[in-house]
C-alpha cells in the first residue's frame, strides 16, 4: 500500500470513530429525552397532547433502535461506505428534528 492509502484508510477509521462517537452520545441523550417524557411534568392532559406523546415515545424508540445498528455496522466494518455516511447523517438529523418536537411538546405539556 502507498502512503496516501494508509492516510486515507486511518482517516476513514476517524471518521468512524467520530461517528461512532456521536451516536454513542446521542443513544444517551436519548435515554434523557424518554426520561423527561416519562417524568410526571410531561404528562399528557389532553387527547391531542397524548397523541404527541405517543408518537414521540414510538419515535425515541425508532432512533434508540436505528442507533444501535448503525454503531454496530460501523464498528463491524471500520471503512466507511457512502452509504454509511449518509445512513449517520440522516439519523443525526432526524434526532434533532426530535428533539425539537420534544421540547415543544413539553412546553406545551407544562403550561396545559
Amino acid at each position: 500500500m502507498k502512503t496516501s492509502d494508509l492516510d486515507q484508510q486511518f482517516a476513514q477509521e476517524v471518521d468512524s470513530n467520530s461517528y461512532i462517537l456521536r451516536l454513542e452520545r446521542n443513544s444517551k441523550d436519548l435515554a434523557q429525552m424518554r426520561n423527561k417524557l416519562n417524568s410526571y411534568l410531561c404528562e399528557p392532559k389532553t387527547y391531542t397532547l397524548f397523541e404527541r406523546f405517543e408518537t414521540l415515545c414510538s419515535q425515541v424508540e425508532r432512533l434508540t433502535h436505528a442507533n444501535m445498528e448503525i454503531q454496530l455496522s460501523l464498528k463491524k466494518h471500520k471503512r466507511l461506505m457512502k452509504k454509511q455516511v449518509q445512513r449517520v447523517t440522516e439519523q443525526l438529523s432526524e434526532f434533532q428534528k426530535l428533539e425539537k418536537n420534544v421540547s415543544d411538546y413539553m412546553s406545551g405539556a407544562r403550561n396545559c
